[in-house]
């Protein structure tokens, strides 16, 4: 019987469309830094609700 991976986990320095669209395992990879991150605006209002 063969063992097979399910899934990798990568850092962030394998950001890339080819290891993202490779053949293979699915894969966790982080996207960057969170100073490269776009910041989430925390002072703006949450859409209203829906009536």
């Amino acid at each position: 019987m063969t063992d097979w991976i399910g899934t990798f986990l990568f850092a962030n320095g394998y950001w890339r469309q080819e290891n993202l669209n490779a053949p293979g395992p699915d894969r966790l990879i982080a996207p960057g830094k969170a100073r490269d991150l776009p910041q989430v605006d925390h002072t703006a209002k949450p859409p209203p609700l829906a009536a």
